[in-house]
């Protein structure tokens, strides 16, 4: 149905913006919250570049950059021609882009708090349910795209 993605979307959104409001009001600057002792804590931090800390301070960039393709992601999924991927991979995507968006312009930042660990030591960079549908999204859609790509000939059949 044309209603997946956007409904997907929403249901990311309300989820990473009431994580994230929570973890705003629960957890300060700095606190470790111990959810599963040495796997996963919570720690808020104010993420002002992108994935993985990667371009610090280039708010304003990034939020145009997100408003590209939340574009191109909403026409996609109301074009609907499964070009560019399901619209439930769509809709992970969409809602991830609109939920950090919302943080970059709204704070100037992005809400990160979900930190895992190895045995105490952390072993990702702390990110969100965002995050999560972004990455989530991408990598349903990168294996898609490979295993609907079309074959190529093989050498000894191109003449």
């Amino acid at each position: 149905s044309v209603w997946l993605g956007p409904a997907l979307a929403l249901v990311v959104v309300l989820l990473d913006q009431a994580t994230k409001r929570w973890a705003v009001s629960a957890l300060a600057d700095g606190d470790v919250t111990s959810v599963v002792p040495g796997y996963l804590v919570f720690s808020f931090v104010r993420n002002t570049g992108s994935a993985f800390g990667m371009f610090t301070g280039s708010a304003p960039v990034l939020a145009a950059i997100a408003v590209a393709v939340v574009v191109l992601l909403g026409y996609s999924i109301m074009k609907g021609n499964g070009r560019i991927g399901h619209p439930a991979v769509l809709g992970l995507l969409l809602g991830g882009v609109i939920g950090n968006l919302i943080d970059r312009v709204s704070l100037g930042y992005v809400v990160d708090f979900i930190e895992l660990q190895w045995r105490g030591h952390s072993i990702w960079p702390v990110f969100n349910i965002a995050d999560s549908a972004i990455t989530v999204g991408a990598v349903i859609l990168a294996f898609t795209m490979i295993r609907d790509r079309p074959d190529l000939p093989v050498e000894s059949e191109v003449k």
